[in-house]
């Protein structure tokens, strides 16, 4: 936001906001841009990280409910990637993603 509001204001002294309407605009919008800053400099830090969230489904629920693209979106998410060899090779299938262990996830392959 900070950046956003400074190209702004650099774009204002650069003389790209000459006209009245435009004036009124970069007002508005400076105007704008400055509270959204206030209000996010209010809110708490936070450390980053991770929390489950319980959904009550699982996923070969949610496979199962999903169309086409939500499976390929599923397999995307879960970094899940199929490489089929032709015929004669050994192994014909090979197929590395993300697995569910009682720990976590873990990746293999």
């Amino acid at each position: 936001m900070a950046a956003t509001r400074t190209r702004l204001r650099e774009d204002r002294q650069a003389g790209l906001y000459d006209g009245p309407e435009d004036a009124e605009w970069y007002r508005t919008e400076y105007r704008r841009l400055g509270e959204e800053i206030t209000a996010l400099k209010a809110l708490p830090e936070r450390k980053p990280g991770m929390r489950m969230v319980p959904t009550g489904r699982t996923i070969a629920q949610e496979w199962n409910a999903g169309d086409s693209v939500k499976r390929r979106e599923m397999l995307a998410e879960f970094e899940v990637r199929v490489v089929l060899h032709p015929t004669g090779h050994e192994p014909r299938v090979a197929m590395t993603g993300m697995e569910i262990n009682p720990d976590g996830f873990e990746a293999t392959g």
